[in-house]
């Protein structure tokens, strides 16, 4: 072989060389984006490639065929690298013009690095190819790349835009260079398939930024009361939580952080896209007082209540709350503008307030017990000189007094009480009456009962 076609095979080698090593750089740089998950596959591949270098070396100093070594390489490479040592062989054995091998290397090299240099370079010796078929062939394969690298300026152009979107209009004027620079059509036409991929890639997450709609969801509802609170937010872009008390200028937080000081709070909630919805709610732990002097009592008229913001009142008791939410009445839930505010049936109950944030008073209990009842049976004894009516009474309740005899009614139990009526069937006055107090003073009103049976003397 000839000294200049030997220093020529050797500078082709050299830029061989230079282009597998560019190839599995980016290759590998693309993997780490991906998280890395191929990296040993990739060291495989270098390995490969390595050994096929080396063959290719030593095919084209001793200017034997190149065989096996590069049909086994990975895809795209080894069609590359067949290019060239068939290209090579073809100058080696004086059949091909070395303009044309130039032109191809320089070609490749502007296929993988899509850089304006790599293409004016390749495009320059291009033009010094002597076959007009290799020259239009190796033409076209650069008006891919110049497509290529016009989209890819694009797409870097709009990725700059919206990395330095500062208000809602940048939104619009970012959305408007993509629309009328028809972008997504153009990345679909890129023949450059790893192109093509990864600048849909880069499309899609600026398309993220600029066709987002939606405000951040919050785990807050305006207007709410609450204990405590820990603020969530969920949105499929970045955003910020601004949150101000009572009036102040605001804070930016970050996201789950908990609210517990009592006040009444803003929340406003941005994205990316500024996208924004704001909230207004109240964190209050302060739980209802009730006063008065109710708790524990008997009482034989109506009881009332009342709701206020005071600590006195007029009423039996009330309940001092601001920010009411609702009152239980024996276990019955009544919202504040419901429930009842005056209790008149006899009963026991039972009163507890809740606020809107869920904080609970204690529970007060009243009796309220108005009018006492009783029923009577008689049964006549036949007993001597003591034979006459026994009279039973069984109260509605414990009563304090009998107002008719009192002396001569015998307590059995709380409730139960009797009574001797000592004379014969047909003498003995058979309608009697009496009133009844309960324990709380009040009156039964008169009530009637009859000795029975009765005979009459006929």
């Amino acid at each position: 072989m000839s000294k200049n076609r030997i220093t020529l095979v050797a500078i082709v080698l050299l830029l061989l060389t230079g282009f597998i090593v560019f190839s599995f750089t980016r290759n590998d740089a693309d993997e780490k984006l991906e998280g890395n998950e191929n990296k040993t596959e990739i060291k495989k591949e270098e390995e490969k490639e390595e050994e096929t270098l080396t063959a290719v070396e030593d095919e084209v100093v001793s200017e034997e065929p190149v065989e096996s070594s590069v049909k086994n390489t990975n895809n795209d490479v080894g069609e590359v690298i067949n290019q060239i040592v068939e290209t090579v062989k073809s100058v080696a054995s004086g059949e091909e013009d070395s303009s044309y091998l130039k032109a191809l290397t320089a070609v490749i090299s502007a296929e993988n690095t899509i850089d304006d240099t790599s293409y004016d370079a390749a495009k320059e010796l291009v033009a010094k190819v002597k076959d007009s078929t290799k020259k239009q062939s190796l033409n076209e394969r650069l008006a891919e790349v110049k497509n290529a690298i016009d989209v890819t300026a694009l797409v870097k152009n709009l990725e700059e835009k919206v990395s330095s979107i500062a208000t809602a209009e940048d939104i619009n004027t970012s959305k408007e260079y993509r629309d009328s620079n028809s972008i997504q059509a153009k990345i679909t036409a890129v023949t450059l398939k790893s192109v093509k991929d990864d600048l849909n890639k880069r499309l899609k997450a600026v398309n993220k930024i600029l066709n987002d709609v939606n405000a951040p969801v919050l785990n807050v509802e305006d207007g709410k009361f609450y204990n405590s609170l820990t603020i969530t937010a969920t949105d499929d872009n970045e955003f910020e939580l601004i949150l101000s008390k009572d009036g102040s200028e605001g804070l930016t937080i970050s996201n789950n952080s908990s609210v517990t000081e009592e006040g009444a709070y803003t929340l406003k909630a941005i994205d990316k896209a500024f996208n924004e919805v704001t909230v207004a709610f109240t964190i209050d732990k302060t739980a209802p007082v009730i006063i008065g002097t109710a708790n524990n009592q008997n009482y034989n008229r109506d009881v009332t209540y009342e709701v206020t913001t005071q600590d006195t009142t007029q009423k039996d008791f009330a309940i001092e709350e601001e920010n009411m939410g609702e009152v239980i009445v024996n276990g019955t839930s009544y919202d504040s503008e419901s429930a009842p505010t005056k209790f008149t049936s006899d009963g026991n109950y039972e009163i507890k307030a809740k606020d809107k944030a869920g904080n609970e008073s204690e529970t007060l209990t009243f009796t309220i017990d108005k009018i006492p009842t009783a029923t009577f049976e008689s049964v006549y004894q036949e007993d001597g000189e003591n034979s006459g009516y026994l009279v039973t009474m069984t109260t509605s309740e414990p009563i304090s007094a009998i107002n008719n005899h009192p002396t001569e009614w015998h307590k059995v139990n709380d409730t139960t009480y009797t009574r001797l009526f000592v004379g014969n069937k047909n003498t003995l006055n058979r309608v009697r009456s009496l009133i009844i107090t309960d324990l709380t003073g009040n009156q039964s009103g008169q009530l009637n009962y009859e000795l029975w049976p009765f005979e009459w003397p006929w």
